[in-house]
């Protein structure tokens, strides 16, 4: 995931605290244009 975030020029950050769960947060620009295949679903 981190790889996928850091091509889209973005970055991914995992947050975990015991008792807490974990939370995923990915930042990516808007409007960068790119060849690559779609999301599978």
């Amino acid at each position: 995931m981190r790889e996928r975030a850091a091509f889209l020029g973005g970055t991914l950050e995992v947050i975990s605290s015991p008792g807490q769960g974990t939370e995923i947060v990915v930042k990516v620009p808007l409007g960068r244009s790119f060849n690559a295949e779609p999301a599978r679903t």
